[in-house]
């Protein structure tokens, strides 16, 4: 393994995720200046012990000698990639401990859910490191419009659209990305019968997402081309008071028409309820993740 020390010129948050400071004003002094906290009357181990203060430094495996261990943040093999370890840690923790992949701890340092400050991962990271990893924009089966990932305090009181509970917004959750008064706890809007997995920050949105891939086209007033019927034009019947056919039934329902509007064919006997004309293509339902078709 090739290692070289960045001690002078690593980002100063760089540090090992288990530097262990006395308390906030350390910490601040040695982020920003460098000044390493004193403990009076402590030996060489207790310093070692309680301080453990030092930068990573940075590595690479390309003679695959540690391709079989894995990152601690991803928990992937570190198989030939660069990536970051702690000379400190190599002494008192087991070697899996100890590595960090380069664009797994560059990803926390500058993540995208907290973009004025940097981060620093600490070594009781494990139990949140999902949370890292959140995605910035989803869309859910519960709500028609994408929602955005915040960590912004809101003086609002919010329930989740998911499981009703109250949201606290000391902490991050998702709101709709359109303005309506509807969020969602980051857990319930990441599970697995409500979000289907794809993260869609950058991408366009799709066209039935902005409720535009309509089931028809208006020709004139009164004149539709429906896409289950694309040969003919349809016309909008608005007599309700006509004779009962139990053989003329709309196309989409099956039920028989009766008293309702319909569209007819101008050519031929295909039939449509205005209701069922009118019915969108595809249909996001709130038991099922991905949009039916």
């Amino acid at each position: 393994m090739n290692c070289e020390s960045k001690q002078q010129s690593v980002h100063p948050l760089l540090l090992c995720p288990y530097a262990n400071f006395k308390n906030k004003e350390d910490e601040f002094r040695w982020i920003h200046f460098r000044e390493s906290p004193t403990l009076p009357n402590a030996d060489k181990s207790t310093l070692s012990s309680l301080s453990h203060i030092c930068s990573l430094d940075l590595c690479n495996s390309k003679d695959g000698t540690y391709d079989e261990v894995s990152c601690q943040i991803c928990e992937k093999p570190l198989v030939g990639t660069l990536f970051y370890s702690c000379k400190e840690c190599l002494g008192e923790f087991p070697i899996a401990l100890t590595y960090y992949h380069k664009e797994c701890m560059e990803l926390i340092q500058n993540h995208p859910h907290h973009p004025k400050h940097s981060l620093r991962l600490q070594a009781n990271y494990s139990t949140h490191k999902t949370c890292a990893y959140l995605p910035s924009i989803i869309r859910i089966s519960r709500h028609e419009h994408r929602l955005s990932f915040t960590s912004s305090l809101t003086p609002e009181k919010w329930l989740c659209g998911v499981c009703r509970g109250k949201i606290d917004t000391n902490y991050g959750r998702y709101y709709c990305v359109k303005g309506c008064s509807y969020g969602v706890h980051s857990k319930c809007a990441t599970r697995k019968d409500v979000w289907d997995g794809k993260e869609l920050d950058g991408q366009q949105e799709d066209p039935y997402e902005e409720d535009i891939t309509k089931s028809f086209d208006e020709i004139s007033d009164g004149i539709i081309q429906h896409f289950s019927h694309q040969n003919h034009h349809m016309r909008l019947d608005d007599e309700t008071n006509r004779k009962f056919d139990e053989n003329k039934r709309c196309q989409a329902c099956t039920l028989a028409i009766c008293d309702e509007i319909i569209y007819s064919c101008m050519q031929c006997d295909f039939t449509l309820h205005q209701e069922c004309a009118h019915l969108s293509r595809k249909k996001q339902h709130a038991t099922h993740p991905h949009p039916s078709p």
